[in-house]
Parts: C-alpha cells; sequence; structure tokens
C-alpha cells in the first residue's frame, strides 16, 4: 500500500496542474517539513518529466545483466539418516554448503532449496546443486543414497540427508530427482516512476 504523503505529518500538496517550479523561503520564517517535502516531489517531477523523455519506463541504465544456470535437483526425505527431523526452517542455512554422496561418492555444492513434506508429495523438501566432481561409474545421485555435508559451520557439518525413494513403479528419475534453470538478475539501476532505483541481486528457479 503506497504511503498517502499529502496528509499529516507531511502534508505534500504537489500538484503537477500548478506549473510551479520553485519553492521560495523567506528569511527569518522557519521552514515547514511540508515546503521541504515538496521541493523533494517537485525535483522528481522535474527528473522524471526529461528523462521520461529518453528513458522509457523501466529501462535498465546500469547492471541488471542476466545469466541462466543450470541446477540439479533431488528431492529429500523428513528425516535424516539417523531419523531425525529436517527443519523447514533452517534448510536454506545449507546453501553453499556441501553434500558427498555416499553411494556415488560425488560432491555438489548446494545453491538453492525448497521446503515441503513428503505428506504434500510431490511438494517435498527439495536440494538443488551443481556438481563439483565427476565419476567414472555415477552421473547422478541415487535413490535412498546418504548425502552429508560438508560445511564450515560445525553445527551443520557432518549432518546427512536421504536421497527420495519413489514407491512409483514408473521411471524413478522423474519422481526424486531432475534438472532445472536458474535465471539470476545482477545488481543494478533501473529509471522507474520518474527516479533511478537501485535494485538487488535476485534469482528465481524455472520450477519446482
Amino acid at each position: 500500500m503506497a504511503l498517502n504523503l499529502n496528509a499529516s505529518p507531511y502534508y505534500d500538496d504537489f500538484n503537477d496542474s500548478n506549473k510551479f517550479h520553485r519553492v521560495l523561503f523567506k528569511p527569518g520564517v522557519a521552514v515547514q517539513a511540508r515546503e521541504l517535502t515538496q521541493i523533494q516531489t517537485l525535483l522528481q517531477d522535474q527528473l522524471g518529466k526529461g528523462f521520461g523523455f529518453v528513458l522509457q519506463e523501466g529501462a535498465v541504465v546500469t547492471g541488471c545483466a542476466e545469466t541462466v544456470k543450470t541446477r540439479e535437483w533431488v528431492k529429500i526425505f523428513d528425516t535424516d539418516n539417523s531419523s531425525v527431523a529436517v527443519d523447514n526452517n533452517t534448510l536454506a542455512n545449507y546453501v553453499g554448503d556441501t553434500i558427498t554422496g555416499g553411494t556415488t561418492g560425488l560432491t555438489a555444492q548446494i545453491t538453492n532449496v525448497a521446503t515441503g513434506t513428503q505428506g504434500a508429495a510431490p511438494a517435498t523438501k527439495m536440494l538443488y546443486f551443481q556438481y563439483t566432481n565427476g565419476s567414472s561409474t555415477h552421473t547422478e545421485f541415487q535413490t535412498s543414497e546418504v548425502l552429508t555435508v560438508t560445511s564450515t559451520d560445525s553445527g551443520r557439518n557432518g549432518d546427512t540427508f536421504v536421497a527420495y525413494t519413489s514407491t512409483s513403479s514408473s521411471d524413478q528419475r522423474e519422481h526424486y530427482r531432475g534438472t532445472t534453470n536458474e535465471y539470476i538478475l545482477d545488481p543494478g539501476i533501473i529509471y522507474a516512476m520518474g527516479t533511478f532505483i537501485k535494485t538487488d541481486k535476485i534469482s528465481s528457479l524455472a520450477d519446482r
């Protein structure tokens, strides 16, 4: 919900139709909050009119480079290899940590996670990652494989996840692992609503 600036304590009643271009101050008279706020609105209005002639709404001024990265994913059980519950609230803490497969010996760095439960299948917990080594016998983590965490955080180092096991007789690859794309937009500056807005780095996975 947008903040109403034309109310207490700001009283910004700037109106473009008045065609005012300056706010004047009288010596010896206290400056009002309304006047200071109106100066900002007036300047923003002038910038918007000027740059709106050469820049489209939402135009990128600098940065905002887009990259697409392929991410592997694997579904995991609600409990670890010791039957301890994997907490949805702390699952994101593992982003950046490394997991090693006990069966395949493959290692991977976790890049994203998704929360869920086995009861809400197919919306189970998921780890998104990028493999960091290869194997002559395996190209991917296996069903029911124990994935051990290596982390600089002693509280997470040595934790385990267990890769999901499909109960379906159809292709298990479809049920416990797969690949998707992550779209990453770098920080930058865009022109919108008459202002130059600094944006943060954002990313989004194509699907779950």
